[in-house]
């Protein structure tokens, strides 16, 4: 049978990545797509005939610049340098975490306190190569690192997603 208890450490890294994950999933569409779209538009915008029409250069390009270069220093430069502000400031980011799991239920445990929770009280869960996160809310999630699960681990959690019906966002 499977190991179900596992330790980590959530680094600077990870904790940015989390929270790079857990921002671009809110979007109806993702943040690359937005972009390229966007460029899209601009350089259809100066390629088409046409360039009398001052509505088009005068605002929709400049605004659309701007939201290229707002979408890229808030998601690329800003949330990177908060969360790793913050993982600087709270010393239970840097606390070893004990993750424990069985078929009900999904626990963490760490030197400042514990939370316990059956699958099914998550909202939604999603993953990169990197992460895990398990969302009780949209703003609220727990991130397990991939790197502290073997594949058997691993497989098992994903097996108790699948079992609690949660959905992947």
């Amino acid at each position: 049978m499977t190991e179900r208890t596992t330790s980590f450490r959530i680094t600077q890294k990870q904790a940015v990545a989390a929270a790079m994950l857990a921002s671009a999933r809110k979007l109806p569409v993702p943040i690359h797509v937005i972009l390229i779209l966007a460029v899209v538009v601009i350089a259809a915008a100066l390629l088409l005939p046409g360039r009398g029409n001052g509505l088009i250069y005068d605002v929709l390009i400049p605004l659309l610049i701007g939201m290229i270069v707002l979408v890229i220093l808030v998601q690329y430069v800003y949330l990177p340098w908060k969360v790793r502000q913050h993982h600087r400031q709270a010393a239970s980011f840097r606390d070893e975490i004990t993750l424990s799991w069985d078929d009900g239920r999904f626990r963490l445990n760490g030197e400042r306190g514990s939370i316990d929770f059956a699958w099914t009280d998550f909202h939604r869960w999603t993953e990169n190569d990197e992460l895990l996160l398990f969302y009780h809310s949209e703003l609220l999630f727990h991130a397990v690192p991939k790197a502290a699960l073997e594949e058997s681990q691993l497989s098992d959690i994903l097996k108790q997603v699948a079992e609690a019906g949660l959905k992947k966002r």
